[in-house]
């Protein structure tokens, strides 16, 4: 899975500027990258920033003065590859039978920058234990489910792919993303942890609607993390 060199950070070259008029500079490359050139008057110093080409292969940066050749560079300019795929959810607790946070799933290099597909990738996606249902939230991505997994298509030129997942029992779950055929994309796992819905019960409760002020207020499940309760026209919270 390889995608072009040019989005690789690019290569920044100083040339000390010494008693040069900066107009009689001039840089050039074999291939034609982009160049972005500035000068700081301060350090009289020429900064040029070269963005390999599209085609593999050696780029050779050459500096001019007055068209005499006073300094060159080589870089060699590779083909990027897709390394590992990463699974992320901003939210990693979540309640049975409830759609979670979204869960991204991404392409990336060695470096950990998004990288986008060549061609397409079939994955599959599966928990421990098993889920409920995993439901895409891209349409037109080829996505099929059968007894709890996924295999799922991220289409060329793509980097990412959102999905939730739900489960009607609570418990640890590990998620993980591998690649189905060709297994050269490292596998990813991300930990989601399923709880059961919390139960309010009110006790001491009155027959009628009275003046009375001393209720109380039972909360059953973990992670209750905000609860409000209206009687009478008084509300409190926590």
């Amino acid at each position: 899975m390889f995608a072009q060199s040019s989005i690789l950070m690019p290569l920044t070259i100083t040339v000390n500027m010494a008693n040069v008029n900066i107009q009689d500079v001039s840089i050039t490359t074999a291939k034609g990258s982009f160049i972005n050139q500035s000068f700081d008057q301060l350090s009289n110093t020429f900064f040029c920033q070269i963005m390999p080409g599209t085609e593999v292969g050696t780029e050779i940066i050459t500096v001019f003065h007055n068209n005499i050749i006073i300094g060159t560079k080589s870089i060699e300019t590779i083909q990027r590859r897709i390394n590992h795929f990463s699974l992320y959810s901003k939210g990693v607790i979540q309640e049975v039978d409830s759609m979670g946070e979204p869960i991204l799933l991404k392409t990336l290099d060695a470096n950990g920058q998004p990288l986008s597909t060549t061609e397409d990738i079939s994955i599959k996606i599966a928990s421990t234990p098993k889920a409920d249902k995993f439901i895409p939230i891209r349409q037109g991505f080829p996505w099929i489910e059968h007894k709890g997994e996924v295999i799922a298509t991220l289409p060329k030129e793509e980097n990412m792919l959102p999905f939730i997942f739900i489960s009607s029992a609570p418990g640890k779950y590990t998620i993980t993303a591998k690649e189905l055929l060709d297994q050269d994309i490292l596998d990813a796992s991300l930990n989601i942890q399923v709880v059961d819905r919390p139960i309010a019960e009110l006790q001491n409760e009155p027959s009628s609607i009275t003046n009375a002020k001393n209720y109380t207020l039972i909360v059953q499940g973990e992670y209750v993390t905000a609860y409000q309760y209206q009687f009478d026209q008084n509300s409190w919270s926590p």
